[in-house]
């Protein structure tokens, strides 16, 4: 899954107003006809290997440089963390950051409390080291509760493997039955058609005596 945010906003006059001023005016306006996307933020859903379940990761945040400093980026960060959470329904968000970027890692663990995961050697393509960092919107699963889950899911998996083979027992039974259903009535038939034979047999050889006697010569 792709999802991506962004917000649109006025930009205001720098002659007209100071700093203090656009930033009221920033969420004031953004219905404007004259709106601009000054920032934006992309991200992505991912599945974690190690617990198959989804998270979220950032890929992308950017705003104007002349429009930093308004709270742009932590507004569409936490805009970013409602839907994860409430559309996705993820157990936690990450991103990468470079460690020399003390901006960012201010925005990242001062105001949305990030924490790093790991860092990651050579990261960037100029061969820069980068922080992987994790906010996490649910509650933090323990390593004995990850453990628990695993063996919850291998349980269920042995549940549903076992009524599987039950059912492809029970068909098997249930051919095996009407294969020896269908054997016994072919006996009986077998059996009743051999009788009818016998029985048509002994009506010839006696009526053979009763409807029809040779005259004697005497008789004639």
């Amino acid at each position: 899954f792709i999802v991506f945010f962004f917000l649109m906003i006025r930009r205001p006059p720098r002659s007209t107003q100071s700093r203090s001023s656009a930033a009221s005016d920033v969420y004031k306006r953004q219905e404007d006809s004259s709106n601009q996307i000054v920032g934006y933020v992309l991200a992505k859903i991912e599945e974690d290997e190690a617990t198959n379940e989804s998270y979220g990761h950032v890929t992308s945040l950017s705003v104007l440089r002349s429009h930093r400093k308004l709270g742009i980026a932590q507004k569409l960060m936490e805009q970013t963390h409602r839907d994860m959470l409430n559309i996705y329904d993820v157990g936690y968000v990450s991103l990468n950051v470079r460690v020399t970027n003390r901006a960012a890692l201010g925005l990242y663990q001062g105001k949305l409390t990030y924490e790093i995961h790991e860092e990651e050697e050579k990261y960037y393509a100029d061969g820069e080291d980068a922080y992987n960092m994790r906010k996490y919107l649910k509650p933090k699963k323990t390593e004995d509760q990850k453990v628990q889950q695993n063996q919850n899911q291998q349980g269920d998996e042995q549940k549903q493997q076992k009524v599987q083979e039950n059912e492809q027992t029970q068909g098997t039974s249930s051919q095996e039955q009407q294969s020896q259903q269908g054997q016994k009535q072919n006996v009986q038939e077998e059996q009743k058609q051999q009788e009818d034979h016998e029985e048509d047999e002994k009506t010839d050889q006696d009526g053979g005596c009763l409807l029809y006697t040779s005259p004697s010569p005497r008789d004639s």
